[in-house]
């Protein structure tokens, strides 16, 4: 499955750090002839950049027919209470080691794979249900020359609030034309009686979006580890989340494996992976995914 492990190694470091870090933008490579993906032209009558506004929050590159493109949908802070995994002592020495403050800001970012026939969205963000720090992607999907009805299908790698709750807005779906998918051990966990029979808002929240995909059919489960759609697999990480999953594309060798929520601390848990988050819902099974 992993001919070519230098190239499957380099992009998904390369996309994990991304999905880290990601705050701006970069345009590698130029316009493919459509609104899809079109680099930004330069205007070069204007005499003086704006150095005070956030630049878009997007970044874009190629893996071989696709056209990979990184959405900022905000950050958000972790508290050094909420790792977990180790004595309270040497998670504040490894950040210390590192130069971090004891809250990290984290960035929460989804994934745009575009093939030429498809435009497949991997997380969704936010949307409006954790505060004005996120919620940034539709902002940030326009501006790197999508719009929502572009989205043919959200993949999504669990069911947390940052990561489905972009998914709705005020006004409906928010990618009217997409098929939704997740798995089927993170649809059953999430989807289960007792967690939609409580009031807490975001099992509500959660309720909501699924019925309005349900009502026009757009709701999909898969079996982890099997293909939610062609040309693109899926890979079991459980432990975030029991149907926790990552998503991987092979362009004639060129590799690639997107996941969300693996690591929430690098400073702490790239030093030591048995280091979790308090929101891990199953820590014993993510803290064996180095």
């Amino acid at each position: 499955m992993f001919p070519n492990r230098k190239n499957r190694l380099f992009h998904t470091l390369f996309f994990a750090l991304l999905a880290l870090s990601v705050t701006g933008c970069a345009h590698l490579f130029g316009d493919h002839g459509s609104a899809r993906g079109a680099a930004t032209s330069i205007d070069d009558s204007a005499a003086t950049p704006d150095r005070h506004s956030q630049a878009p929050g997007y970044f874009r590159m190629r893996l071989g027919r696709f056209t990979l493109t990184a959405l900022y949908d905000g950050s958000i802070e972790i508290p050094s209470t909420q790792l977990k995994g180790a004595s309270r002592a040497a998670i504040d020495r490894a950040l210390r080691i590192v130069k971090q403050p004891a809250s990290v800001s984290t960035a929460v970012n989804a994934f745009l794979v575009d093939d030429g026939e498809r435009v497949i969205l991997i997380d969704s963000g936010a949307g409006a249900m954790q505060g004005n720090t996120l919620g940034k992607l539709q902002a940030n999907l326009a501006a790197s020359g999508y719009a929502p009805e572009d989205v043919t299908a959200v993949l999504l790698t669990h069911l947390h609030p940052d990561h489905a709750g972009g998914l709705i807005t005020e006004h409906g779906l928010a990618f009217p034309n997409a098929e939704f998918y997740v798995a089927q051990a993170e649809a059953d966990f999430w989807l289960s009686d007792d967690r939609l029979n409580t009031d807490q808002p975001y099992d509500q929240g959660l309720r909501r979006i699924i019925a309005e995909y349900q009502a026009r059919g757009s709701f999909h489960t898969f079996a982890g580890g099997t293909p939610p759609i062609e040309g693109i697999e899926s890979v079991v990480l459980r432990g975030h989340t029991p149907g926790h999953t990552g998503y991987f594309i092979n362009a004639d060798g060129e590799m690639l494996l997107f996941w969300g929520d693996i690591v929430h601390s690098p400073g702490t848990q790239f030093a030591n992976p048995n280091i979790t988050v308090a929101f891990d819902v199953r820590p014993e099974g993510r803290a064996r995914h180095p």
